[in-house]
């Protein structure tokens, strides 16, 4: 009987300190920011209007390269934050083949279902 209560008594210590560390670190439904960084480009949750802010939280942000998608489908914008002249292309391929036009620097709204992935490059 006194052994099962010296365990009963530790794991409720050790399921304490671990509330503690749950609670230290933050909800795990935090929000993410929506700005896209300079020099990089953004695909954000939904399609609204970036004019009023309502573009969704930002799913992906890509620096350079090409990067496959997976589950990313219907209407989202992309924001190309590049510099210096560098365009995204959405690919239908995978491994940045049989893309469409460039994309400069600024806003787009597209239907990504049958995008599967996204290429940065110099224009």
């Amino acid at each position: 009987m006194r052994l099962m209560k010296n365990v009963t008594s530790k794991l409720a210590v050790v399921g304490a300190g671990v509330a503690i560390v749950v609670a230290a670190g933050g909800t795990p439904a935090q929000a993410a920011p929506t700005a896209c960084p300079v020099g990089a480009a953004c695909l954000y949750t939904t399609a609204g209007n970036p004019a009023d802010g309502n573009v969704g939280l930002r799913t992906h942000v890509w620096w350079q390269g090409v990067y496959n998608l997976s589950d990313v489908y219907g209407a989202r914008h992309l924001h190309n934050n590049q510099t210096d002249g560098w365009v995204v292309d959405l690919c239908y391929g995978y491994n940045g083949t049989n893309c469409g036009p460039a994309i400069n620097p600024g806003w787009i709204q597209n239907d990504f279902t049958p995008i599967n992935s996204v290429r940065l490059r110099p224009a």
